[in-house]
């Protein structure tokens, strides 16, 4: 009965541990799908690219439901300046039990992350509307049950790389 009891648990942390590396993994997929319709200027769910490109906007949260949307930068100031100035094109929602999505640089509580048309450029800022492009910028995402890793996808903006990664706590 124990031995069934330990298989079980163990499952379940391989279960929600999984969850937690698709979700990452879709976020990274996201990422890159923008950068490449940016570069090519196709169009994202029928828009046409902006003047300012396709961009991801992601606000710090602590929640039961986390989501970030993706947007056409309509007045190519680099920043998400919501839905009367920019077009959100999609609203992607994080699977239940996603409570956290926090970033690196500490301190920052909103990232505008832009691919500007046609070309390798990547704008990344804080919700300041500062530069944060000069460093690597890093999404941590936490699932509720999952306690000894963390979900990382980061952003290198000077070369466009993004990858996606668990990393114990």
């Amino acid at each position: 009965m124990s031995l069934f009891l330990i298989v079980t648990v163990n499952f379940r942390a391989g279960e929600y541990t999984n969850a937690l590396r698709l979700e990452v993994q879709k976020i990274a997929s996201d990422i890159r799908k923008v950068q490449t319709a940016t570069m090519t200027g196709s169009t994202y769910n029928g828009q046409p690219i902006g003047a300012g490109g396709y961009g991801l906007y992601f606000s710090e949260a602590t929640a039961e439901s986390i989501s970030y949307l993706i947007f056409k930068d309509v007045n190519a100031n680099g920043v998400y300046d919501g839905a009367l100035t920019d077009i959100v094109l999609e609203t992607k929602n994080l699977a239940s039990d996603f409570n956290q999505l926090s970033f690196i640089p500490v301190g920052v509580s909103i990232i505008h992350m832009v691919f500007q048309p046609y070309s390798s450029n990547i704008s990344v800022k804080d919700q300041n509307s500062a530069d944060i492009s000069s460093s690597e910028v890093s999404l941590r995402l936490l699932h509720s049950k999952v306690t000894n890793k963390t979900g990382v996808v980061s952003i290198t903006p000077v070369s466009g790389k993004v990858d996606f990664v668990l990393e114990s706590l």
